[in-house]
């Protein structure tokens, strides 16, 4: 059976704390809820300028809306454990 190749020394991956309030987890949930907000500003505003015909936005209609609701759901899951979380570690 071959051998798994090593790291080079100084490259070892770094590990998760199994801590799940550790602050690098919800560094990366805080990036992925702020990176959903943003999307969400980012879409609204780009429907509501002149690159978008009114036409093409009916069409997509019903995907623009699950677009809203999934990214909303992500921004409001973040804030509702990050708050649930804090008043448990108290």
């Amino acid at each position: 059976m071959p051998k798994k190749p090593q790291p080079e020394a100084g490259n070892e991956p770094t590990p998760i704390p199994a801590n799940p309030n550790h602050p690098s987890q919800w560094k990366h949930r805080r990036r992925m809820a702020y990176a959903s907000l943003v999307s969400i500003i980012a879409v609204t505003l780009i429907l509501l300028g002149p690159w978008v015909s009114v036409e093409r936005v009916e069409k997509l209609s019903d995907l623009i809306s699950w677009f809203y609701f999934s990214l909303a759901s992500i921004v409001g899951a973040y804030m509702g454990f990050a708050t649930w979380s804090a008043k448990t570690t108290r």
